[in-house]
């Protein structure tokens, strides 16, 4: 009986260290990823530079209604938005890639490797675009192959394409598992996609609405996604492909909600 007493209390007390820590890990975890949290517009990625896609730039202005860097929306638009009935959306443009020299501190890969790699990623912006459009319940155009009258013709391109650098990430993720907050050594590790965009009338070819945004990956405790250099890029077209059917189904002022820079999943 004294000898299980004994072994009782011996095993009683080198529990309580092993709960305690398990206890200061969680306890980490859960301060890191409130820091994330209230640190999120701080994340948010800069807006890009002009790259020359769209000829009036100087027309747009931020907008706290919509998710973009800068959108500008025509009073035409305005006027007659309800007459629209088809939309059709041109393959996505890729010669204005990285014109700014915004690019430049890039070490990842060579810059012929990069445009090779968006040039894929704009055939994938194109057909997500189209599923997204295509299976929306809130979308009210029909999705043409070729413009027709009461048609709004969406063009896209890609104007900045940033890999993350998965060596940095996946040190980051190590000491993410081993150190509640030890992630936050992947910081500056991330990539970026930047993207510019127009909505044009089919028959007049006026220019209604325009917009750019640029965007870079989640910030995650762990960050598993980022174990590939473009999956945040892949992402974002996602994200933006729905901002924009929500933004075509409603009314001008309606107001389309920001995708969040956090993620506490790791995936």
């Amino acid at each position: 009986m004294i000898a299980r007493n004994v072994g009782c209390s011996i095993a009683h007390l080198t529990e309580r260290p092993v709960g305690r820590l398990k206890s200061l890990r969680f306890s980490s975890f859960v301060l890191v990823s409130f820091v994330f949290v209230t640190a999120c517009g701080v994340f948010k990625a800069s807006p890009a530079p002009d790259a020359g896609f769209l000829k009036s730039p100087q027309k747009l202005t931020s907008s706290d209604r919509l998710p973009f860097h800068a959108v500008w929306i025509s009073e035409q638009y305005k006027a007659r938005h309800q007459r629209y009935e088809n939309l059709h959306i041109r393959k996505v443009d890729t010669s204005y890639l990285m014109r700014t020299g915004d690019w430049q501190h890039i070490r990842i890969k060579s810059t012929v490797q990069i445009k090779r790699d968006v040039r894929r990623l704009a055939k994938r912006m194109k057909r997500v675009l189209e599923e997204t459009f295509r299976e929306s319940d809130k979308c009210p155009f029909r999705l043409i192959d070729k413009p027709r009258p009461h048609t709004l013709v969406l063009e896209l391109a890609i104007v900045e394409l940033v890999p993350t650098d998965i060596v940095r990430n996946a040190a980051g993720n190590v000491a993410g598992f081993i150190v509640p907050g030890g992630s936050l050594a992947s910081l500056g590790a991330g990539g970026s996609i930047a993207i510019e965009g127009r909505f044009v009338d089919a028959d007049t070819k006026e220019v209604l609405l325009m917009f750019k945004d640029r965007e870079s990956d989640h910030i995650t405790p762990i960050d598993l996604a980022g174990l590939t250099p473009y999956r945040h890029a892949e992402h974002h077209i996602q994200a933006w492909a729905e901002q924009l059917v929500e933004l075509l189904a409603e009314a001008p002022e309606y107001a389309v909600e920001e995708d969040s820079p956090f993620r506490l999943l790791p995936w």
